[in-house]
């Protein structure tokens, strides 16, 4: 009597595991997407609402000049590389004005220089 209870034992859980195997190889396949419909496509662009509240920003001017104009306002939206604002050009004018003058007193020099009146000067 002991051998009919362990062939029950042995075909149902061999039936179990074929039955296992089986769902496995369904849900890989996408049986169940086909059989309910297919899952909600997932968006290219992930979209968040709410606040960025930023204390400090790298900013790619000298954070000792002034801002001359804002060109975007709170809860815009902003892209990569987009210009936020302009900075005050006086500074930035006046240095560039210095730096020619010191180019152009240089040149005086090196002119000068060249055309001297004996060969030992130009050398």
């Amino acid at each position: 009597m002991a051998a009919p209870r362990t062939s029950r034992k042995k075909r149902l859980a061999i039936v179990v595991v074929v039955i296992a195997i089986a769902a496995a190889a369904f849900g890989l396949s996408g049986g169940y997407e086909r059989l309910f419909g297919k899952k909600e496509a997932e968006p290219e662009t992930l979209v968040l609402n709410g606040n960025v509240d930023i204390r400090e920003v790298d900013l790619a001017i000298d954070v000792r000049e002034r801002i001359a104009r804002v060109l975007v306002e709170e809860g815009d939206q902003v892209k990569k590389g987009q210009l936020l604002a302009h900075a005050e050009l006086e500074p930035f004018e006046a240095e560039v004005q210095r730096a020619q003058a010191a180019l152009a007193s240089q040149r005086a020099v090196v002119d000068r220089m060249l055309a001297g009146s004996r060969p030992q000067e130009i050398q």
